[in-house]
């Protein structure tokens, strides 16, 4: 052999053996990665080779460095899930990059934890199961490091008002906005890398960090820490019942049941005000005769979570029994409504009932979504999902006659038909209304504040 084939022999096996440290392939194509930041991030390529044959199908999966999380990808690919299959075809030279971005992180006012958040779909969650020491709330087992690991488990009332400013519970529909976002196998796609038994590890695509802190019970049985996950939606079912998504170790995808309300699960918060207004529970004390109502602001109005119950002359207890003022609040005609609330609230106008109504998704479901969850004839309960707890106080006449109570409830607004009628809310079995009813018949008022 003359020294100038030999000289082109060996550079063409110098050309085969460098590269990207892959195996020598015999086809055409190539493909060349990059990581956007440098910092941010690997790659790893299956089947890593210098070429590959046309139509040969690689699988390029991106990880993120601590402190990063994935973005997407850009060049010949352009999915959102950190792993994805190229296949070889088409032009010659494949280029991709992996895009990665710094973690964003909220701190919570309230004890000083931080937790790191992402966006999917729009949304903005926390990455981290809420770890805040609400009254009632309690760590798996009853063990501060379960905490620490899973976050705290929540009863759902609590649940609906444990976010911190800023944050919520999510509602039904925005977990569904999030599975929808994610795809098929979601829940392979939103759950940790670790932690999960029985091979039940997920892929993390979205770094969503599901993990699996299992539930407790009202009266302190634990279980499914570490096989199973389980979330709390702001959306009830009925009265006893309340929607949850939950994801399992030998389940791809995320699941959706109602269970008791009084059970003990996991909260994920979500940003913003979401598809639903957030109820805000507080307390109001009445300084003219001590008593004091619990408070709770939906749609960005801070109502009375109670029927006010001030001894206003001429207002009156359901069939003269000063239990049923306990129970329901007093009555009150229209002219001695319009004075009965403190100082600091007023008698709701038409258009501040229907803003309520619209905060909670419409006169079609508000009726059972502030109707309390016991107390209505005929199983006609509500969800509560605001803590509203609309209660069937009934009605009454100058007469002194009583009707309706455990079936009806009525309440005045401040909006008068004519001199001689005024407008009312009611809700009932089927539901909320609205009438106009005689200004001298009794019902019952709920405050607003100004």
């Amino acid at each position: 052999m003359s020294r100038s084939v030999l000289s082109v022999a060996i550079a063409v096996v110098l050309l085969i053996g460098c590269g990207s440290g892959g195996k020598a392939g015999a086809g055409d194509y190539k493909l060349k990665v990059s990581v956007n930041p440098a910092n941010g991030g690997s790659i790893t390529i299956d089947p890593n080779m210098d070429s590959y044959n046309e139509w040969a199908d690689v699988k390029v999966t991106a990880t993120a460095n601590k402190g990063y999380v994935f973005e997407g990808w850009s060049g010949d690919a352009a999915e959102k899930s950190n792993s994805v299959a190229i296949k070889m075809s088409g032009s010659k030279n494949k280029k991709l990059t992996a895009n990665f971005k710094t973690i964003p992180t909220f701190k919570d006012s309230r004890d000083g934890k931080t937790y790191e958040t992402v966006t999917i779909g729009g949304q903005t969650w926390m990455r981290k199961n809420l770890n805040f020491a609400a009254e009632g709330s309690k760590c798996y087992e009853n063990n501060a490091g379960n905490c620490e690991k899973y976050g705290r488990l929540y009863d759902w009332s609590i649940a609906k008002t444990a976010c911190p400013a800023g944050w919520h519970l999510p509602s039904k529909d925005e977990w569904t906005t999030l599975t929808n976002n994610v795809g098929r196998s979601a829940g392979t796609k939103l759950k940790s890398t670790e932690g999960w038994d029985g091979g039940g590890n997920g892929t993390d695509d979205y770094a969503f960090s599901a993990l699996p802190g299992g539930g407790g019970r009202s009266f302190g049985g634990f279980g499914g820490a570490d096989w199973s996950g389980n979330w709390w939606s702001a959306t009830g079912f009925d009265a006893l019942t309340a929607w949850l998504r939950y994801m399992g170790s030998s389940d791809n995808n995320v699941g959706e049941i109602n269970l008791i309300r009084t059970d003990l699960y996991s909260v994920r918060c979500v940003a913003g005000d979401g598809a639903y207004a957030q109820s805000v529970v507080s307390t109001f004390k009445d300084s003219r005769d001590g008593k004091t109502y619990k408070t709770v602001k939906v749609g960005g109005k801070t109502w009375m979570a109670e029927n006010q119950n001030f001894a206003a002359d001429g207002s009156k207890c359901y069939e003269n029994n000063a239990g049923n003022c306990e129970k329901y609040g007093r009555l009150y005609n229209w002219a001695t409504a319009l004075k009965a609330c403190p100082a600091g609230f007023h008698l709701p106008s038409d258009d501040e009932w229907t803003a309520l109504e619209n905060a909670v998704g419409g006169r079609s479901t508000a009726g059972t979504k502030l109707k309390s969850a016991a107390g209505w004839n005929n199983n006609s309960n509500g969800t509560d999902d605001y803590g509203f707890s609309a209660l069937p106080g009934g009605g009454g006449n100058s007469y002194g006659n009583f009707y309706n109570a455990g079936s009806y409830g009525f309440w005045w607004s401040a909006t008068e038909l004519d001199a001689n009628y005024a407008r009312r809310r009611l809700m009932s079995e089927s539901g909320v209304g609205w009438d106009n009813d005689g200004k001298t018949f009794l019902s019952s008022v709920r405050c607003v504040a100004d």
